[in-house]
Formats: C-alpha cells, sequence, structure tokens
C-alpha cells in the first residue's frame, strides 16, 4: 500500500534560501516510495504539481520583515547584523532571553515570522495522510499545525536548525516533545538540536545529509565579464537581508592588498545592491554563478551559522577550495570534514587564506582535488539520500 506523506512548510519557491531547496529535496525524495502533499502556508489558495508532489498553498498572514525584525530586538536584543563582530556571549544573553519569554510573546515572534495559516491548520486536523512532516521547527506552521494534528497521525519534525537564538524558546520544546522522530541534514545541525534538546533519545534523531549536482558544462568557459585573473567569489542572494559594510571593506582590502593579481566578485540575484567595482555583472541566474565557481581562485562564504552551505558544496564539486569563517556551521563542517578549504576568524586570517592559495599553487590543487572528492562521493549520491529519508520518514510506521 502506498503511503500517504503531508510535508508542511512556509518556504518552497525561494531557489536560494536553503530551507527552500530541503523541503525540495525530502519532497523528491519520499514521492519515489510514497505518495507526497507539499503544503505550504503562503500565498493565494492553489494546487499545482511540481514533478511527482502535489503542492497545495494556503493563505497565510502576510510577512512584515521590518516590523518582525523590530519585534526581536524588542524582545531578543541586538541582531546579530546590529554587531561588528560575531560575538558568542551576545548570542548567549538572546538565547537566555528566548527562553524566558512569556507565552504571548513567543507566539507574537512566531506569527511575525510568517506561515500562520487558519486554512492550513483545518487541512491538517482532517487530513488523512500517514505521515506529516514539518519543516522549520520554530515556524508557525510547525507550531500551530503540530496542535491541529494533535497526536492523530505520526509526526516528523525537520528543525532546519542553524542555533539562532529563537530556537530556544519554549515554544521548541513543545515541537521537540511532541514530535516521533526528528530528521537533520548535517552533523552540525545535529549538534545544534542536541545541544538545544539533550534529552533527546538516540533513536528519535535521524541524520539523512543531503544532496546537490553542479552543471559540468560550466567548467568549458569562464563567465561572461572574467578577467583570467585569480578571483575570489562571493555568492548568495544579495536581495536578502545582509551586513554589507563589513564584507565589502574586506573585499576591498583584499583587493588593494593583492592588486593587480587578484580580482574580488560578489554574484548572485540582487547583486546591483553591492557597489559596482565588485559585482559579477550579469551573474544572477545559479548557472551563471557555476561558470564564476568553476573557475574562480576559490569562494569566500561570510555567513555565519549555515544550514546546508549550498554554495560552498557547489564550489567543492568544482574543485574549487573554499574559505569560509570559523564559525560556519555546516560550511564549516564542510571544508573540515572534506579537507577542502580554509577557516578564518578575522581579516587577517581571510587575507593569509587567500595569500596562501594564490601563492602555492599545489595547495590550491591538493584542496580542490579533495574537496570534489567531498562533495561527489559524500553529497553526490540521490539513491542514497531517497533510501536515508524513506528510512526515516517512513520508518516512523513501523
Amino acid at each position: 500500500m502506498t503511503r500517504r506523506v503531508a510535508v508542511v512548510a512556509a518556504h518552497h519557491d525561494d531557489g536560494w534560501s536553503e530551507e527552500a531547496l530541503l523541503v525540495r529535496r525530502l519532497c523528491g525524495a519520499l514521492a519515489c516510495s510514497a505518495d507526497v502533499e507539499l503544503l505550504v502556508a503562503g500565498g493565494p489558495p492553489s494546487g499545482a504539481t511540481d514533478g511527482a508532489v502535489r503542492v497545495r498553498r494556503f493563505p497565510s498572514t502576510a510577512v512584515d520583515g521590518r516590523r518582525a525584525s523590530a519585534l526581536r530586538r524588542a524582545l531578543l536584543g541586538p541582531e546579530p547584523e546590529d554587531l561588528p563582530i560575531s560575538c558568542s556571549c551576545t548570542d548567549a544573553v538572546r538565547r537566555r532571553a528566548a527562553a524566558a519569554l512569556p507565552g504571548a510573546a513567543r507566539e507574537a515572534l512566531l506569527v511575525a515570522g510568517g506561515g500562520y495559516s487558519d486554512e492550513l491548520f483545518r487541512e491538517l486536523a482532517a487530513s488523512r495522510h500517514d505521515v506529516v512532516v514539518f519543516v522549520g521547527a520554530g515556524s508557525a506552521s510547525t507550531y500551530w499545525g503540530m496542535q491541529a494534528v494533535a497526536g492523530r497521525r505520526p509526526c516528523v519534525v525537520v528543525p532546519a536548525a542553524a542555533g539562532d537564538p529563537a530556537l530556544w524558546s519554549p515554544a521548541v520544546d513543545e515541537v521537540i516533545d511532541a514530535a516521533d522522530r526528528v530528521v537533520v541534514a548535517t552533523a552540525f545541525e545535529a549538534g545544534v538540536v542536541r545541544k538545544r534538546a539533550p534529552g533527546l533519545k538516540d533513536d528519535l534523531l535521524h541524520t539523512v545529509g543531503f544532496v546537490l549536482r553542479v552543471n559540468g558544462m560550466a567548467r568549458r568557459a569562464p563567465a561572461y565579464g572574467h578577467d583570467g585573473r585569480p578571483t575570489v567569489l562571493v555568492a548568495r542572494d544579495w536581495a536578502q537581508p545582509f551586513p554589507l559594510d563589513r564584507l565589502v571593506a574586506w573585499c576591498d582590502a583584499l583587493v588593494e592588498d593583492f592588486a593587480p593579481r587578484l580580482a574580488v566578485r560578489l554574484a548572485g540575484p540582487g547583486v546591483q545592491a553591492v557597489p559596482a567595482r565588485l559585482r559579477a555583472e550579469f551573474a544572477a541566474s545559479r548557472t551563471d554563478v557555476w561558470r564564476w565557481m568553476a573557475h574562480a581562485l576559490c569562494l569566500l562564504d561570510p555567513e555565519p551559522r549555515r544550514l546546508l552551505g549550498r554554495e560552498v558544496v557547489e564550489s567543492m564539486a568544482f574543485g574549487t577550495p573554499v574559505v569560509v569563517p570559523a564559525d560556519g556551521g555546516a560550511t564549516r563542517l564542510h571544508a573540515d570534514a572534506g579537507d577542502g578549504g580554509l577557516w578564518y576568524r578575522s581579516y587577517a586570517e581571510l587575507r593569509a587564506c587567500v595569500g596562501a592559495l594564490l601563492d602555492d599553487g599545489g595547495l590550491r590543487a591538493t584542496l580542490g582535488r579533495q574537496a570534489e572528492a567531498y562533495a561527489t562521493g559524500e553529497l553526490g549520491d540521490p539513491d542514497a539520500f531517497v533510501i536515508t529519508v524513506g528510512d526515516a520518514v517512513l520508518g516512523v510506521l513501523g
């Protein structure tokens, strides 16, 4: 008998969102052995298909980014982008504040983050799915959706946890306690969940990994605008909030310190938001970014606490070394596990990393070979991913 699985998420369409990528990968893997419906909290009511997956949308509260950010600052203290450096002390203060939030405040934070949909919750209360998978331990769709299911169906939670202080909200305790199984993508995420819920039994936590592929044709020709110089590439969705000042200052410093041998380019959608002197023109699509990756000296990832580190793994798949922050989360895990990159804590260390790759061709070649072997060997097997996800999710049925 074919099992029916509902996957509940607040993110699905954004091609550069790591949580949305995780949702798509999970749905695709589950569709190989089950009848899958993706229930999305957001957008007008609609029904469509995405390959073998039926996608149903439910109207939800509109997300006001400014209001949500102001609310987080008021309840939890300064956001990471408000600070000139990454400070574990401030993170600890924010986590304590999140853990002490009263019920009304924690629910206000959940609603402000989006994903609250009465229509979705009514659908879940009446659903006949065999298993319901909730993506995002700290989302409104998960918190109230699990209450709507109320033990009538097995629930699997995919925390999508990268260590944000909001994860320490008591609402997450309720979600994890009610889950029949917790599924994570990486060993980094497993560590975050272990720290958050130290009493979680071993047989309830399953690490499934994830899978990525790149287009090998990107190796054949440099990207538009590539001038042949060794290039440090930074790739992300620049339309999403990000503290640009320090990154731009460090990129300018790299150009000045290594002039004229080195170029630094920022690529990805919304790149018009970055200074023209650093911009990779006509590089908004992932295919265009892949061309830059395939011919870069290295990929620089400036973001802490990454969930999957997609751009890092894609660069490694091209044999391009990566340079990541010491607190990069999944990216630090990939760089260390694959021995395919370097990490930094300050501009001085970043400069040393780039200088070593620029001046020692043998180091870059060695790291590149090891990076490619790791990316293709550990994260390039879709069949293994399908089996692991199916066992983790459908195994909850016994």
